[in-house]
């Protein structure tokens, strides 16, 4: 890819362009990702979903620079992707905190590699730890949180970056289904809070309607876009929500059935 290529200023914040990924297996070329078309808006919460291995996380990880297409371009606020950048954060699933540093160390880790002065980096710390309502835990360690709450800490270090773009992939997987929804509720708070663009994986429609302005459904390998569909229905919205569980059902029809990777076992809608 050229560097630097820039998109116009009044374009989407994130745009994909025939982006194409193929791994080597076997002596042979493995196409996980063909003709990927995108755009997501700023603001706007976009949610990736698909069954276990159609090239989601590979997806996330060209969005984030960690990966390069084989084929395409993309492009973020507004300059093509070439590699990593303070303006992309991910949240991976296992979170990747640091559990010899607090709370609020983990969280200030981030800002202390950009430079930042002590004053403005105490200031995000402790805005962003009020924000997921963890300042009550400001120097607690992490083998003394929940599972929940560490992933709190993982979400206030990535908004304290102030990025463009949040990825998230499948950051409330390996949680129990009474804090994931609690979770989900307090995303959406923190996401119109913010106004931050999000670009969320999952494997659950049912996550994925109540949590997306924008449902993109991605086939089985090679992951291809098979539908876009746009969620209008008001927030806060709860997975369990009849509108939710409406649009679930009209989308799994479209894909007939596959495994959550979590559970083992067919999603229910």
């Amino acid at each position: 890819m050229s560097q630097g290529t820039a998109v116009p200023q009044s374009g989407p914040r994130l745009k994909l362009k025939g982006v194409g990924k193929y791994f080597d297996h076997d002596h042979k070329k493995l196409a996980v990702l063909e003709g990927i078309d995108l755009e997501v808006e700023a603001g706007e919460f976009c949610c990736l979903v698909g069954p276990s291995g159609c090239g989601k996380s590979t997806l996330l990880n060209i969005v984030a620079g960690l990966e390069k297409p084989d084929e395409g371009l993309v492009w973020a606020n507004p300059r093509e992707v070439s590699g990593p950048g303070p303006d992309r954060v991910v949240i991976f699933q296992d979170l990747a905190l640091f559990p010899w540093l607090d709370v609020w160390d983990n969280v200030d880790f981030g800002l202390k590699n950009l430079g930042l002065p002590a004053g403005e980096r105490r200031a995000r710390v402790l805005k962003y730890l009020q924000l997921v309502h963890l300042q009550e835990f400001l120097h607690a360690r992490l083998h003394q949180l929940s599972g929940g709450m560490r992933q709190r800490v993982a979400l206030a270090r990535s908004l304290a970056m102030e990025p463009e773009i949040l990825l998230m992939d499948e950051p409330f997987s390996a949680l129990d289904p009474h804090t994931r929804e609690r979770l989900q509720q307090e995303l959406q708070d923190i996401w119109a809070a913010t106004g931050a663009t999000i670009l969320f994986v999952t494997h659950g429609l049912k996550e994925a309607v109540a949590l997306g302005d924008k449902v993109v459904l991605l086939t089985t390998r090679p992951g291809r876009i098979q539908a876009v569909e746009r969620v209008d229905l008001p927030r806060p919205r709860s997975v369990d929500d009849a509108p939710v569980l409406s649009i679930s059902r009209r989308l799994k029809a479209q894909i007939g059935n596959w495994v959550d990777p979590v559970s083992r076992q067919e999603e229910r809608v």
